[in-house]
């Protein structure tokens, strides 16, 4: 699994844990605060996803709209 989607599995899991499951609303965030995130986590998370990168398409210009 690449870095990005397993640090927003791990946020996405820890939110419905504190929101859902056990209704204390307190996230256990790892990390846990702002100043612990590193310049190395934060590049890892937003460097390119290679073969995984969401490709947008511009608009098909060949049909005409249904409306």
């Amino acid at each position: 699994m690449d870095p990005q989607r397993s640090l927003l599995k791990q946020a996405l899991v820890e939110g419905i844990r504190a929101q859902v499951i056990d209704k204390d609303r307190d996230p256990r965030w790892s990390p846990a605060t702002l100043a612990e995130v590193t310049d190395t986590a934060v590049d890892r998370f937003f460097a390119p996803l290679g073969e995984h990168e969401l490709g947008l398409a511009g608009p098909d210009t060949t049909t005409e709209a249904a409306w």
